[in-house]
């Protein structure tokens, strides 16, 4: 890793971890929805995790950190198991994928901080 890679797996480390946690909020809330408004909450938080998906892979290109296609993986996971309805699972799943993007990040700060650079 040098710097330049560093400071590009923390930024998208960072990004992928706070939409994310959003998503969670999101997710957790929708069991709670009135069933006439569940199914258009699902559409909308199936579009959200497709598009933090979306730049899990990117990073994952860019970065060649197998954190973010690790992230990627748990979010096509997560999206089925809110297809299905297994929103406990889901929920758990989108944990996983946090826990995934914070470990990316984590090593970058790790690796910039050892070089002065934070």
């Amino acid at each position: 890793m040098d710097p330049k890679d560093a400071v590009q797996r923390f930024q998208y480390g960072e990004h992928i971890k706070t939409v994310l946690i959003t998503a969670s909020q999101l997710e957790m809330s929708l069991p709670s929805y009135p069933e006439t408004d569940r199914a258009g909450g699902q559409k909308m938080l199936i579009a959200l995790l497709e598009g933090i998906r979306g730049d899990a892979q990117i990073a994952f290109r860019r970065t060649e950190e197998i954190m973010f296609q690790n992230c990627a993986n748990q979010l096509s996971a997560a999206i089925s198991q809110i297809e299905s309805k297994e929103y406990e699972s889901a929920a758990v799943t989108i944990g996983g994928a946090v826990s995934s993007a914070t470990t990316a990040a984590q090593k970058a700060w790790e690796y910039l901080a050892e070089h002065g650079l934070i």
